[in-house]
């Protein structure tokens, strides 16, 4: 009985559908709106029996695999950098042909076509929520930077101020610098140029505050999900980590079993140099950066607390110490970061706690 192999190729409006058979033939091409029902109408009228089919890694593919696999289909994600070599191929570039190149790499099964692993609908939705809250403190971090870049063309350095004691500094530096004009600016926004300082910094201020805000009643909510999940509570007991680093790390990781040994953590985060060998060359590069870079950031932080704020002497502390002495505090980070992923992994796999083990 012949077998058959479907690919996607998704865009925004529209996706492209190609199906083959065990010899490689085309038998099916079509195109349909991009919406779970839209494909499975049009695969349904073909009337093929698929035994798998794929698609690329993209913004959609979570939504499609999950819904498309809910209809009864055999549906994977597949790396876009894995399959972009064997696309490349193609002297024409269209989605036509790209769909037909998915559905050849599903026919082949080939080892360096890296299937995607499909994260728990639990997991995306708390990915939303830290994404989220990523982009406004990347934001509020922008707005601060630009009020101290402002403040420098008037003589004014605000010093060190936090995210809660931001605007209060900054209302003080203004009243001494602009003292009638502060509290006049809006009943005559247009009499005076000198009044245009003001006007910016108090909507830069307005936007501060209501980020700082938001993200604080975001943190509020992780907290408390971080004291429910018994997960967490252990995560948080390695030195460094705390509860925005824990949830992170389960989001990302999701599930522990996806993989066979806790070192591939380590290279699954980007967290391993690169390696280069041909002939009788052999270097070791910086680190691969692969992963998801809000995670590796999170427990390079974690490696510099160990280092330089935690007082309780460990093993972890002791060997980070020696690399540091080497290399650095910046790489020492690093290489602690990739050491508290895997401890975090075998933690989370044998349902354990952290151990300073210090001799």
């Amino acid at each position: 009985m012949a077998q058959y192999y479907t690919g996607l190729d998704v865009s925004m409006e529209q996706t492209n559908i190609a199906t083959v058979d065990d010899k490689g033939k085309i038998v099916f091409e079509s195109s349909a709106k991009t919406d779970p029902k839209s494909i499975d109408t049009a695969l349904k009228q073909a009337g093929f029996s698929i035994q798998k089919m794929s698609l690329e890694s993209g913004a959609w593919s979570h939504w499609l695999v999950r819904e498309i696999s809910a209809m009864g289909w055999n549906i994977t994600c597949i790396d876009a950098r894995s399959i972009a070599p064997l696309l490349a191929l193609k002297t024409n570039k269209t989605d036509r042909n790209d769909a037909r190149g998915i559905a050849e790499a599903v026919r082949m099964q080939a080892q360096y076509i890296r299937e995607v692993y499909q994260k728990s609908q639990e997991s995306v939705n708390l990915g939303t929520l830290l994404a989220a809250r990523r982009t406004l403190v990347e934001h509020r971090t922008a707005i601060s930077n630009t009020t101290r870049g402002l403040l420098k063309a008037f003589g004014l350095h605000l010093g060190a101020a936090g995210a809660d004691t931001f605007a209060i500094s900054l209302k003080t530096k203004m009243d001494k610098q602009w003292p009638p004009l502060a509290s006049c600016a809006e009943e005559k926004p247009n009499s005076n140029s000198k009044e245009y300082p003001v006007l910016a910094l108090e909507a830069l201020s307005k936007c501060f505050e209501v980020l700082r805000k938001e993200i604080n009643a975001i943190d509020v909510i992780l907290n408390l999900l971080s004291k429910k999940d018994d997960v967490m509570k252990r995560l948080t007991t390695v030195p460094g980590v705390g509860f925005l680093t824990a949830m992170t790390y389960k989001t990302v990781i999701d599930n522990p079993k996806r993989f066979k040994i806790s070192r591939l953590v380590g290279a699954y985060l980007g967290m391993c140099p690169t390696q280069y060998s041909s002939g009788q060359t052999k270097r070791q590069g910086r680190i691969s950066k692969r992963g998801p870079k809000e995670l590796r950031t999170l427990l390079a932080s974690a490696g510099m607390k160990l280092l330089t704020h935690c007082k309780k002497p460990s093993n972890l502390q002791t060997w980070g110490l020696k690399i540091a002495e080497k290399h650095g505090k910046k790489k020492a980070s690093m290489a602690i970061g990739r050491k508290i992923a895997i401890i975090m992994h075998r933690i989370w796999s044998k349902n354990t706690l952290f151990e300073a083990e210090k001799k």
